[in-house]
């Protein structure tokens, strides 16, 4: 997990506005449970790439875990109104869990 975090960090330096890299080194961290650089992450993510699917998600569901219900619910539909085809599995579980937020 270290090697991945190392390459994101990486990757990150050289291309400071690498939405993907920035993604993936929020779920690392959040694997890791550091759940608020996680969340910061992705927020910088979206900052970048605003319709960028795979972040709303990943940030939808820490926010949900953390107990951020509304802003979970919001970046869950984000998510629902940008799902690309490769996702479309998630689709189900995500429309699943909106009626609870």
């Amino acid at each position: 997990m270290q090697e991945a975090i190392s390459s994101y960090l990486a990757a990150i330096k050289l291309d400071p506005n690498f939405a993907e890299a920035m993604n993936n080194l929020g779920l690392a961290y959040d694997q890791q449970g550091r759940a608020e650089e996680a969340v910061a992450l992705y927020d910088r993510a979206l900052r970048i790439k605003p319709n960028y699917p795979e972040a709303h998600l990943n940030y939808a569901i820490i926010l949900e875990r953390m107990g951020y219900l509304p802003e979970a619910k919001k970046h869950y539909q984000s998510f629902l109104s940008r799902v690309p085809p490769h996702l479309d599995d998630v689709v189900v579980s995500v429309k699943a869990r909106l009626p609870h937020l």
